[in-house]
Parts: structure tokens; sequence; C-alpha cells
């Protein structure tokens, strides 16, 4: 028997392997009395005790004492190996990266809160919910609008009144404002509203024609890629990850919890958790796996889940609503960026449970450094790297095929971002062919129509001719060269002072903080004269710009 416990003991550090026949168990406690040393194990039920180490663990398989467990010491590395007999052979243990989970008894389960942490156990009850979720079905979940302490946000919805006790120390802590007094309707259409302020249409367009640096973000090989492409060859997700000492000592940390959640509430926090890895994703794919002072606020920001504390209803409407964050608010905001982050919050999916709690112990170590959104882990990502540890792989894989047959375009986060880029585009026509598109039809028809003929034949024009400052042709006359240089000179003249919010995609000076030169240098001018051309050119492309934007909207 286990002797009586003193108040303070420590955890060691273990890990836990298996085969056919046996669950191997390896203990680190090194400076400890062997000959104290006491173990116990049997069903579920394992534990340990040599001054000053306890361990108790809940396997997720039984085991049982049958003559040939065996335990040994290493005496050099402070290793204790117990070999424990499974009690049916060839039976497959589940979960046993899962620290977490293995170091929380199960207790006596209260319907009065679907949040409870484990005091004391004697079995584990596992998860058996093995419903299968419909991700297309929009599920809105049940809200009490009268409830006496206020709305309610967090993990499962469980938490309020937090944001009102930090507003004074933390005011920055979300992007929303009163929360604890805003329904979850009133909190979106809010956020709805700031995101479509917030877009710029010349950050927009300059990322749309910046094509080198994205290129370079897109061609980023991000750490679950190569996973993912091994998942074909392995098959078992879970066998790919293996957690470093430093996120089991992570997961050591965390508190004991179990979670009593139906199945609408499940569903809801997948759709979280879709909105929260797509974040995660935009930061390491955007600083190539090099964390940054910036990733905490990139993270919440991007994550409507943690900036405006919002709950999901359906995979359609996370997805449109990650796009249009990452089109609003970081420095790089590219239609197909946004797509292959969406492709990068699938692979990461379908590398199961290991993975995404790796992401979400990343996530969580990121935020904590931060001097105020350390509180968002209070909030979330605490909960959600405890709760995964008790949700099955098939769930994440399930969540990731739904995600891969979701289907959006432009018009579907309402930026008029199909009437921009048309405007655009006229604008490079009008200034590259010197076609001159008739205003006088201003029907939606002919407005589609329009937009489809010039899409039509810029699609043969090379982006690099249309972005370049045309070069004189070298066989015309010096006299014609003048003639042209007065009528450019006449015409910018008129253009000088106009301001857009379309323009900078074409003026080169636009963004010089952020952006370099649209224009490439190899296809600049070899002149001071051309220089000179070039700068009345970006004039007359801003006017042309204007009178096209005007047009579309």
């Amino acid at each position: 028997m286990i002797q009586k416990l003193g108040s303070k003991m420590l955890t060691p550090r273990f890990e836990l392997t298996q085969n056919p026949q046996f669950v191997i168990l390896v203990i680190h406690a090194p400076y400890t009395k062997v000959t104290d040393a006491e173990l116990f194990f049997h069903g579920n039920d394992f534990k340990f005790f040599s001054k000053p180490y306890f361990l108790r663990l809940t396997l997720p398989g039984e085991v049982k004492e049958n003559g040939n467990e065996k335990a040994t010491y290493d005496a050099e590395k402070g290793t204790f190996t117990i070999k424990m007999p499974k009690m049916s052979p060839g039976e497959v243990f589940e979960g046993l990266d899962m620290i977490t989970k293995l170091l929380t008894p199960s207790g006596k389960i209260s319907a009065a809160s679907p949040v409870i942490e484990v005091l004391d156990s004697t079995e584990l009850k596992e998860d058996k919910d093995d419903d299968e979720f419909d991700w297309q079905i929009e599920q809105i979940p049940w809200s009490d609008d009268s409830t006496i302490c206020g709305e309610k946000y967090g993990f499962a919805n469980e938490r309020y009144g937090v944001c009102t006790r930090l507003q004074e120390e933390l005011p920055d802590l979300v992007d929303i404002k009163n929360p604890d007094h805003k329904s979850i309707e009133e909190r979106r259409k809010e956020r709805i509203n700031a995101e479509t302020a917030q877009f710029s249409d010349d950050h927009y367009l300059a990322d749309m024609y910046q094509t080198e640096l994205i290129q370079e973000v897109l061609e980023f090989q991000a750490p679950w890629e190569k996973l993912y492409y091994n998942l074909g060859n392995s098959g078992n997700a879970d066998e790919l990850v293996s957690f470093t000492e430093a996120e089991r000592e992570q997961m050591k940390k965390l508190p004991k919890k179990e979670y009593l959640l139906n199945k609408a509430t499940k569903q809801t926090l997948f759709l979280g958790l879709v909105d929260i890895l797509y974040a995660y994703a935009y930061d390491v794919r955007t600083t190539e796996g090099e964390q940054t002072v910036e990733s905490s606020w990139t993270i919440s920001k991007l994550s409507a889940t943690l900036s405006w504390l919002e709950v999901f209803t359906s995979l359609k409407s996370v997805t449109i609503t990650t796009v249009r964050r990452s089109l609003c608010y970081p420095l790089l905001r590219n239609w197909n960026l946004a797509m292959k982050l969406i492709k990068d919050t699938q692979q990461i999916l379908s590398l199961g449970r290991n993975f995404v709690l790796k992401c979400l112990l990343k996530i969580h170590d990121t935020l904590n450094d931060s001097d105020s959104r350390y509180v968002l882990n209070d909030l979330y990502i605490t909960d959600y790297c405890v709760w995964v540890q008790n949700v099955k792989s098939k769930n994440f894989m399930s969540l990731a095929k739904a995600l891969e047959k979701v289907e959006i375009n432009k018009g579907d986060v309402n930026l008029d971002l199909e009437e921009l880029e048309a405007a655009a585009r006229l604008t490079l026509l009008e200034k590259e062919e010197n076609v001159d598109i008739p205003t006088t039809d201003t029907s939606e028809s002919c407005k589609s129509n329009s937009v489809a003929l010039v899409g039509e034949q810029l699609d043969n024009l090379k982006l690099s001719e249309t972005l370049s400052v045309t070069e004189e042709p070298s066989k015309k006359s010096s006299d014609q060269s003048d003639e042209d240089s007065a009528t450019d000179s006449d015409d910018s003249s008129g253009s000088i002072g106009t301001s857009t919010s379309c323009s900078s995609c074409i003026s080169s000076s636009s963004n010089s903080d952020v952006y370099s030169s649209a224009v490439s240098d190899d296809e600049g001018l070899s002149d001071s004269n051309d220089d000179s051309s070039d700068s009345e050119d970006s004039n007359e492309n801003s006017s042309l710009l204007q009178k096209n934007c005007e047009r579309k909207r």
C-alpha cells in the first residue's frame, strides 16, 4: 500500500509506450531512495511513490499483475522502468501522449456545471461520444438573454464578468467594448462593421500586385506540410507526432478538468478551433516559423474568437470570417495567401489530436508572454489544451475533410473585391491599350459584361508589362518624342493633386514605408528624361483609376 503522503510532493517526468503485451512506463525520479519506492497498478489505476515523488495515472486501458510484470531502476539515469501486462494482449491503448488526461482522475460528475475540476477519483470515464458531426448544418447555440450575471463568452460560453473586471487594467484585451452587456448577435454585427471600416483598398491592391514577397510566403514549407505528405504512408497521424520535454512539462501544469458538453456546444468549440488555428497558421507562415514580438497580436487579432468573443454556427461562416480578417488587419493582405491558409488549417486538423495539441500549446506559450493577452489563455486556450486531449483524432480528421470541401469566392467576404479589382484592371487596360470604356450605360448587366470583357482581354497581358512604364519606340523621331512629352505633361497636369482610395496600386511612391516600388528596377528607364516620364505616367494612372473606381462603385 502507498504510505500516507506529505502535503508537498513532486510529480516526476514520465513517458508511456506500449507493445502488444505490455504498457511500459519510464519515470524520471533522480535523488530518491530506491529501497523506499512503492508502486501499485490494477485495472486503469497506477500509483507510484518514492519520496519526494508521487505519480498517479489513470490509464486508457486495463492492466493486471500476472507474474510477468517487471520493474527496474537505472541509477546512472535516475529512471524507473515498469512493464505492466495488458489485461487484453494486443489491445491498443490510445492517448498515451496525453499527459494532462493521464494525470486527470475521474471525479463524481455533477450536472450543475459543464466544467468541473477533479479533486479525486478511482475510475476514468472515457468520452464515449461517437456522434458524427454534420459540419454543413448551421447550429445556433441556445442562449438565455435574461441571465442575471450578464452575457457569457469564453470556452464553451461559460465565462462572464471577466472583461468588466479587467477593463481598466487591460483595455486592449479584446476589440469589443463592454462584451458583458452585448449578446452574440450584437457582438457579431459590431465585428462585421469594424472589419468593413478597417479594410483598405490601397493595401489590398498593393499586395495584389506586389507578388514577390507574397510568393516567398506561399512557398515557405510550414512544419505541418511535410508531416501531412508523410501521412499517406503512415496512415496513423498520432504516430507521426511526438511531444518535446518542454511540451510535456507544459501539459503537466495544465488544470485537471473534465467537461460535460452537449453536441451543439462541442460543434461550436470545433468551429472556434478552426478560427484559432487559421490565425496561428498565418503567424507561422508569414514569419517563416520564427516567432516575433507581434505574434501574440497577430494570433489574437486574426481570430474573431479571441478578439471579438465570437461563437460560430457553421463551417462556412468561420471560413468567411477568417478570410475577411486576414484581408483587413495584418501586414500581408492577399487573396491567394488567405486561400493557402485555409489549406494549412485543413492539414493541421488532418494530422490529428497530437499535432492540434502541439499548436495549441505553442499558442498558449505565445499569449503567455504577452503583457495583457495572457488572459485569453484563461478564457479559451488553456481549456482547449485540456479538452482536445479527450477528443478522438477521427473528429479532427472529419472536420478537415469538411473544411476541404468548403468553397468561398471573393463575393462571399462582402468587401467589394471584384469591383475593386475590376476598376484597377480597367485603369491598367486603358493605360496599356488606350481603350475608352463607355460610361453611359450604368445597368448591372452592362457592368458585369464590361468586367468580364476586360478580364478576358487582360488575361493575355503580363503583370510586369502592365506595371512597367512603357518605353518610347526606339525608332521614333526626336521631334515626335518632344511632341509626346509635351502632350503627356499637359495630361498629367490635370491629375496633379488627385487623391483616390485606389491610387496606391499604381503610384510607385505609395506605401513606401512597407512596400518596395511596384516598378522593377530592371524594367526602368536608362536616363533622367525617362524618370520624369515615369512620374507623369503615375499621375495619369491615378486619374484613370479614380475614374474607374467611381464607375464600378
